[in-house]
């Protein structure tokens, strides 16, 4: 008989996000650790046409260097605001993501209506694209644009709309648009959307609300370590929370801290806030144990 091997190993979330988004249009990559650096060296000698790509060591903390905390928390907004005061609001169902365009305090330069409308409309299609990829909706997306009357808008938008979504690496198809203005898109379903994936139901209101989950819970902590290692010489801290994520990071996630005291040589504890209804984690204490 033959003893049990290895047949097929999973690739590591680092592994997905190289060969999802690193292409021969990438000009440099940002890495923060030296093993980090070494992984994705050994996977750009693999290919050719990716010679051309820098590696960068970052001596800063990426997530305050690219702000990346605060994009995340945006992606769980249900309103997004454009630029030139206009709006979008994503709410998804079961059934599908429906997408509301609002004009806001939009201005157009044009007095007719109409040409504002479409504008507006473009506007927000731009952004609506850049949501889709970012949070990895799929399924059924429905968007209700601001309405115009002129017939030939309607090709316009959909002719905008395929072009906006042509690089998606999910397949995506643009049905076209009802005779209510509203934009029909399909988008096959590859993985969680990032929704779900950073919240899961509420046991306490049995799922009409929504409290972080066990993958966003550990990210915040993460980041927290992140700054105290990179701004302190610290080697304890001590974290405040309301009383289901002192549950959950207690009794749950009880490996995933420990294996994060690990990498950063930092104690890592908390306190309970009864208190406290908000999901923010704070830090309540730090320094240096002698």
């Amino acid at each position: 008989s033959y003893a049990p091997k290895l047949l097929q190993k999973h690739n590591t979330l680092l592994e997905k996000v190289f060969f999802e988004y690193i292409n021969k249009d990438v000009d440099e990559v940002y890495v923060e650790d030296k093993e980090t650096k070494n992984i994705v060296s050994n996977l750009l000698s693999k290919y050719d046409g990716y010679n051309n790509i820098k590696l960068i060591d970052s001596y800063t903390n990426l997530f305050e260097t690219f702000n990346i905390e605060k994009q995340i928390d945006e992606l769980n907004d249900r309103k997004i605001e454009l630029d030139n005061g206009g709006s979008i609001i994503i709410d998804s169902t079961e059934a599908m993501t429906v997408i509301d365009v609002n004009s806001g305090k939009f201005i157009g330069t044009n007095s007719l209506q109409d040409d504002t409308s479409l504008t507006m409309n473009l506007v927000a299609l731009k952004e609506i694209a850049r949501q889709i990829r970012l949070r990895n909706i799929s399924g059924i997306i429905i968007i209700d644009f601001i309405d115009f009357r002129k017939n030939d808008f309607s090709e316009i938008l959909v002719n905008k709309a395929k072009e906006l979504l042509k690089q998606d690496k999910a397949k995506t198809k643009v049905l076209g648009m009802t005779k209510l203005n509203l934009m029909e898109i399909t988008r096959k379903r590859n993985r969680e959307n990032f929704y779900n994936s950073m919240n899961e139901k509420c046991k306490a209101c049995n799922g009409s609300g929504t409290v972080p989950s066990s993958l966003q819970i550990l990210f915040k902590i993460e980041n927290i370590i992140r700054k105290v290692y990179s701004n302190t010489s610290c080697n304890f801290v001590i974290l405040k929370c309301n009383e289901q994520i002192y549950n959950k990071v207690t009794i749950e996630l009880k490996n995933e801290i420990w294996l994060m005291e690990e990498k950063s040589n930092i104690s890592i504890s908390f306190i309970k806030d009864n208190n406290s209804l908000s999901n923010i984690i704070e830090i309540e204490k730090m320094g240096k144990k002698g």
